[in-house]
């Protein structure tokens, strides 16, 4: 923790830079003429698709049965095809990772587990049985909020009675608020040996800090300007060392990894903002 407080130094020394983008709030609500959704922004950045043309019906404004959603698939081929106790609706991931609040109605006529999670694999969201419904129309509202983007929506029915998702469940109402795009990290290479810290979308000519956790989990920075940050680090935490971000917030830098260091992992910390990467694995 001692190790920890340089990062609280570091901070001390570098004025906060605000990010001057703005929240943004999509909705859909597969109004008539129902193809149009497949103009617009859940359409264009995610899987998602029509359950009838998966079946091989190829005319988007078939919407069936259901006057007011989507039967929704996770395919967006004709006759991409349907079935099995699971299906996932996937976000772009440029998209999914400014995703802060992701709401929808889902109307369920089979048992399943909701499951919502973020960029790093972390759930944010999980329902082990949905609230059924009997009207289309009605569907029950679910929420998931998150500081690392949402990744994936997986609807799965196998400890539910295992029976077929697509066609037997609808989404409506679909609402997202989006920020600026997340601050991400990879960690490529070989391990013991050389490996590449690269990021993306960090705010740019400012300082980034490179902490290495032993574990996944939960540390509160200590002290200084990012006093009560959360990392998603735990155990033996501390700085690395601090980069510059780049003209444009993109860049990478190569370090040499020891045995130690082998199957732990990284987070990046904009320094002045206080905001945080996903957590990523030293292969």
């Amino acid at each position: 923790m001692r190790k920890l407080a340089l990062l609280a130094s570091a901070a001390c020394c570098v004025a906060a830079l605000a990010n001057s983008a703005s929240a943004q709030t999509y909705n859909e609500n597969f109004d008539d003429p129902f193809g149009d959704w497949t103009t617009r922004w859940f359409y264009q950045n995610t899987n998602a698709g029509n359950y009838y043309v998966a079946s091989g019906d190829c005319n988007e404004n078939n919407r069936g049965n259901n006057p007011c959603g989507l039967w929704i698939t996770d395919t967006q081929t004709c006759g991409g095809g349907n079935g099995g106790p699971t299906s996932t609706i996937s976000f772009d991931p440029s998209f999914g990772a400014s995703i802060t609040s992701f709401a929808f109605d889902l109307s369920a006529y089979v048992d399943q587990r909701l499951t919502v999670y973020d960029m790093s694999g972390n759930i944010v969201l999980d329902v082990p049985s949905v609230t059924r419904t009997s009207n289309v129309c009605a569907g029950f509202r679910y929420t998931a909020t998150s500081n690392n983007g949402i990744s994936r929506i997986v609807m799965d029915s196998t400890n539910n009675g295992g029976s077929q998702i697509e066609g037997n469940t609808a989404w409506d109402n679909i609402e997202v608020i989006a920020g600026p795009p997340s601050l991400s990290l990879s960690v490529t290479g070989t391990c013991p040996g050389t490996v590449t810290v690269a990021w993306n979308n960090a705010t740019p000519n400012t300082q980034l800090a490179i902490v290495f956790g032993q574990n996944q989990g939960s540390t509160i920075i200590p002290g200084g300007p990012c006093a009560g940050t959360q990392l998603g680090l735990q155990n033996g935490v501390q700085l690395i060392r601090t980069v510059g971000s780049g003209a444009n917030g993109n860049g990478s830098v190569n370090g040499a990894a020891g045995t130690a260091a082998c199957g732990h992992f990284l987070q990046l910390v904009e320094v002045g903002s206080c905001d945080t990467s996903n957590v990523d694995q030293i292969p």
